[in-house]
């Protein structure tokens, strides 16, 4: 008597679709990789020491009893965030295609915006510990906020690293890799001080003050100081003209669509470079 026997039925595994595993491949080898290397540890560590030193001295607080320091924990973490998309992004990515990684990239079966999705979730991890950092330290010194504050504060941030990455990859695209560190700090540093981060916009001279109204890094302050303070007590702190989230909104998503058609450019300019090189 014969027995029949049936094949086992094969289990296949579902697999997440290649962009989405190879861009969280990068995120996690850049993400280790940074933490190996100091120059990583001190981006993020910056905004925080900053705090330290030029935000916790600061007492008191604006109507409404929102203290003055919590609004600087909200400055300094934006300040750490625009300095993430402009270093951790846009320079470390100059100096990779500097390097040929991006051009080996194109020659493999991953879809080439795995590396930058690779690229904006390192950004959006390292902005989000450098806001449990500085809030942590703002919890300890008296100036800590209500948790749904903090929330709010933490997905405009998170917008806000969405935004600011077309800027860094913009930069990595147009300057060429060995200039793209000066580059970077000749754009962060007036952004960041312009906008408010370093010292509120109605304490900046007028025409500074001026200017501040058309960059996103402006209105997106707004955005996060309107996370945590009423719009009288962000106009107490010295933001200009708060409490119109829409139109910040706006203005930011037209800098980052612009930002992307810039970087966008870029990365055709360097394909027809490496086609005709290759």
């Amino acid at each position: 008597m014969s027995i029949s026997t049936k094949p086992e039925p094969t289990i296949v595994e579902p697999r997440m679709p290649l962009g989405f595993s190879a861009a969280f491949a990068i995120f996690r080898a850049e993400w280790r990789g940074g933490w190996r290397s100091g120059w990583f540890i001190a981006l993020i560590t910056m905004p925080m020491v900053l705090f330290v030193l030029f935000g916790t001295t600061i007492r008191g607080d604006l109507d409404g009893g929102v203290p003055v320091a919590a609004m600087l924990m909200a400055s300094f973490t934006c300040f750490g965030v625009v300095n993430l998309s402009i270093f951790a992004v846009g320079v470390a990515a100059a100096e990779q295609r500097g390097m040929g990684w991006i051009r080996r990239l194109r020659a493999s079966a991953m879809p080439l915006w795995s590396f930058f999705g690779g690229k904006v979730l390192l950004g959006c991890a390292a902005a989000t510990a450098v806001l449990v950092g500085n809030s942590i330290i703002a919890r300890i010194v008296g100036a800590g906020v209500p948790m749904t504050h903090l929330l709010r504060l933490w997905l405009v941030i998170l917008l806000g690293t969405l935004c600011l990455a077309p800027f860094g990859f913009a930069l990595a695209y147009w300057v060429r890799p060995g200039a793209a560190g000066v580059i970077g700090n000749l754009v962060f540093l007036p952004l960041s001080y312009t906008s408010g981060f370093m010292t509120p916009v109605d304490a900046l001279p007028g025409p500074v003050a001026a200017l501040s109204t058309y960059l996103p890094t402006s209105h997106w302050g707004n955005l996060a100081w309107g996370a945590i303070a009423t719009p009288a007590q962000a106009a107490d702190f010295g933001v200009r003209d708060p409490g119109r989230p829409l139109l910040d909104l706006a203005v930011v998503l037209a800098w980052a669509m612009a930002a992307s058609l810039v970087a966008a450019a870029g990365w055709r300019r360097d394909r027809s470079r490496d086609r005709i090189r290759g």
